[in-house]
């Protein structure tokens, strides 16, 4: 039903391109939002969080569900297990391709350079994200940078080693933390969605220490887990900063 909604005369969808920048925001929120995000949060969250023993299984579940949790809890998740499935943080990747390689075309000047960057910023690091997730779940995986927008694309794609992965994650994270055109919290009201609705600043430096701090943990290397802490002390100092007292806090 997605394919069939009816854009708006000024709105050039795929392979026209994009004239308008209201439209393409919209086109940014639709896109993500249809994004497979139950599928996304099983196999992400639900999967690290089962075998992290963070969660236990609820009593009253029944059928094969059953076994495919006590496979995850056990890390012993097989192949024929109903959440070993990378589809939905593949859709999520895929519209964050789009986005990458759309977002340039679009030709109204209200959507400035600024604006540009700090839509690409957010399509990498949730796209890096996704890698993540994957790359701890499945180890190796296909990393794809391609947007493919019709059937006709070739979609054969070798796994990448989870070396190889990590790495790029790492690249691509530590692009938009250098940037200075990344969403800040700071910027917003607590109550405003936008402070945990993006990809902020301290959001993108907690993932890429999380990600140094796994690598670290493989190849125990003093250089990544310097990197981590590195990072913690910016979120920390961040948050610290962001802290507005009441209730009558003292220091």
């Amino acid at each position: 039903w997605f394919w069939r909604f009816v854009c708006p005369t000024n709105f050039y969808f795929f392979e026209r391109g994009f004239s308008v920048a209201e439209n393409f925001e919209d086109f940014l929120g639709l896109f993500l939002g249809l994004a497979a995000l139950a599928q996304f949060y099983v196999v992400a969250q639900g999967v690290d969080a089962l075998c992290g023993d963070e969660f236990l299984r609820a009593n009253d579940l029944s059928g094969s569900v059953i076994d495919a949790l006590d496979e995850i809890s056990a890390v012993n998740m097989q192949p024929t297990n109903q959440f070993a499935t990378w589809g939905g943080l593949y859709s999520v990747i895929n519209r964050c391709n789009i986005v990458l390689d759309r977002y340039e075309g679009v030709t109204d000047p209200n959507y400035t350079s600024y604006d540009k960057e700090a839509d690409r910023n957010k399509m990498l690091a949730l796209r890096a994200l996704c890698y993540f997730y994957l790359v701890r779940n499945f180890r190796d995986v296909p990393f794809i940078t391609t947007a493919y927008m019709n059937s006709s694309q070739e979609r054969s794609v070798a796994q990448s080693s989870p070396e190889y992965v990590l790495q790029q994650i790492i690249n691509d994270l530590e692009e938009v933390a250098a940037s200075n055109n990344t969403h800040s919290a700071a910027a917003y009201l607590v109550s405003d969605w936008r402070r945990v609705g993006w990809m902020s600043d301290d959001a993108v430096k907690t993932l890429l220490a999380d990600v140094y701090l796994w690598r670290a943990s493989v190849n125990h290397s003093a250089a990544d887990y310097q990197r981590c802490v590195d990072l913690c002390n910016l979120v920390i100092e961040s948050k610290k900063n962001q802290h507005v007292r009441d209730r009558s806090e003292t220091v």
